[in-house]
């Protein structure tokens, strides 16, 4: 139970479980006995919904993520970017209105995180659908948001609201800019007090 104040979805007071959402975890949590395709498509089973109306958009989503070629693979055969592409794909199959993301590139290799930020800005800038993306990155927050919500240790508490003012797509020019070590060094203070 909170102990102060309230938190609003889509304008409503949230009083239990929310469903118009997805959810990609730190670990992508796949299914071993399901293919690529079929992995996506358990979460419209869960939600009682024909996974057979979805199929065309799992396949451009997989695509949008590359990987096209893969939907018969089962997450074994895949690498951990590939294995969380597809949580990803399975989070926005249903298009949710809300994505909540909990360090889903927390375990990836420097190089293949950066690949997935910048296909997760794609999707994002594709659909512009609200996303909340926990992370403990501080260049990659701001590689990613529109707003930075510095947390205090526990408890945790918001620290600080930081809009970032930056250009899309956060390519190079704009990772590499002097506005955006402006903004990770602002975050950096937070935690240096």
């Amino acid at each position: 139970p909170f102990t102060s104040g309230r938190v609003r979805v889509g304008g409503c007071d949230v009083t239990g479980p929310q469903t118009a959402l997805g959810i990609v975890f730190q670990s992508p949590v796949l299914l071993e006995w399901r293919n690529v395709l079929d992995n996506v498509l358990v979460q419209l089973e869960l939600r009682g919904m024909d996974p057979a109306l979805y199929r065309e958009r799992a396949l451009k989503l997989l695509a949008d993520v590359g990987l096209t070629g893969f939907t018969d693979r089962r997450p074994r055969e895949l690498s951990g970017g590939m294995r969380q592409r597809v949580a990803i794909v399975r989070a926005l199959i249903h298009d949710p209105p809300l994505l909540m993301m909990d360090e889903p590139f927390g375990a990836l290799d420097a190089l293949t995180r950066e690949q997935m930020r910048i296909d997760l800005e794609k999707l994002w800038l594709a659909q512009r659908h609200t996303l909340i993306f926990i992370t403990h990155g501080i260049a990659e927050a701001v590689a990613l948001a529109d707003r930075v919500v510095v947390m205090t240790p526990r408890p945790g508490r918001i620290e600080k609201v930081i809009p970032i003012d930056l250009p899309r797509p956060r390519d190079k020019a704009v990772v590499t800019s002097p506005r955006f070590t402006d903004y990770c060094d602002e975050i950096t203070e937070c935690f240096m007090r």
